[in-house]
């Protein structure tokens, strides 16, 4: 059951879930934490699971200013920690939440115990995958569309990340994530982009971490493509790499059993 609690500038709708050692989750860009609903009470058999709306994206309410920014995003993740006294988590991030994890690690290692990255993106020397539906996304948005235009013109984009076997057999999968795009606040989403687009590179700084680490990536996943975590995984000496059958982007709602399994092995390995 989702709560809310008053952070600093933010007012954040989280989740606890479970006992053990703690587990916190970063979701991906226009997105929300309920995108983990489907790996949450797997995870939390063995793991406290915290999850909480980022800020720009879900039921948490944040003040017009500041702008979102990675450096925000990254701080926020600190201040919820200290609020619920976890000195140490192992940290995991979908997407989005795989690069401000990322960043996290880097200007917080001392408070990760291990690092799991799910659907990365671009590793050294990697090019990105298509972009373009997110040229179309801020153009319209910079223009006054609301979510329901933008999905309504971008959403074929949305489909191309999927896997076949999901557009073939899992029709709740896309649904959810429609309904996700659905909800976005049209001028966080904007700002969403506008941070992304001057996210700071961090790629030179990749050989600073130290903790395990596990790159996930799922075999037919056309943003955050296979060669991406093969580029991460011989950057950082102590990590490995899963890659998930039948598996788009979206791997709360495409593969959540697996995903989360994977997880699990992983980090009871390093326990």
């Amino acid at each position: 059951m989702f709560e809310f609690r008053q952070i600093g500038d933010l007012n954040i709708s989280y989740e606890v879930t479970g006992e053990g050692d703690p587990l916190l989750l970063l979701h991906g860009g226009g997105a929300r934490a309920l995108s983990f609903e489907d790996m949450v009470p797997i995870l939390a058999k063995k793991f406290k699971v915290y999850t909480f709306d980022q800020r720009g994206f879900g039921d948490t309410v944040r003040p017009p200013e500041p702008v979102l920014s990675t450096d925000l995003w990254r701080d926020d993740v600190l201040r919820f920690m200290d609020s619920f006294g976890l000195e140490k988590v192992a940290l995991g991030g979908w997407s989005m939440g795989a690069a401000n994890a990322l960043n996290f690690v880097l200007a917080y290692p001392e408070r990760v115990s291990q690092l799991v990255l799910i659907g990365a993106g671009a590793g050294p020397g990697v090019v990105a995958g298509d972009r373009t539906g997110f040229e179309v996304r801020r153009k319209l948005l910079e223009s006054g569309a609301n979510a329901e235009e933008i999905v309504a013109k971008t959403f074929e984009f949305t489909k191309q990340s999927f896997s076949q076997y999901s557009l073939d057999h899992n029709p709740r999968a896309i649904e959810m994530v429609r309904n996700e795009h659905l909800s976005n606040d049209p001028k966080s989403y904007l700002e969403m982009l506008q941070a992304n687009r001057h996210r700071e590179e961090t790629n030179a700084r990749l050989g600073e971490i130290t903790c395990p680490t596990l790159f996930i990536v799922g075999d037919e996943d056309s943003r955050t493509p296979v060669a991406n975590s093969e580029a991460f995984n011989k950057a950082i000496a102590n990590s490995y790499m899963k890659v998930i059958p039948n598996c788009g982007h979206h791997y709360g709602y495409e593969q959540p059993e697996v995903t989360s399994e994977s997880m699990i092995n992983f980090l009871k390995a390093f326990s």
